[in-house]
């Protein structure tokens, strides 16, 4: 939500750019229907997304 509104944009910097598009979302309809990121291949780095991800929920919570 944060990309489609334009509230979230990076500096173009490759490793984010990869880790990203390694990025597979496992969705929870069931409970609480969040979505947490996944490797969409067992060996593809998404740390760089999931810190991205972590970071952003913390800034949202913090109302920053």
């Amino acid at each position: 939500a944060l990309i489609r509104s334009k509230r979230l944009r990076h500096n173009g910097d490759p490793t984010l750019r990869e880790h990203m598009l390694n990025v597979a979302l496992k969705l929870n309809i069931r409970e609480d229907r969040s979505a947490r990121f996944v490797k969409a291949h067992p060996s593809r780095k998404i740390d760089a997304a999931v810190s991205l991800s972590m970071a952003a929920s913390e800034i949202l919570r913090l109302n920053l």
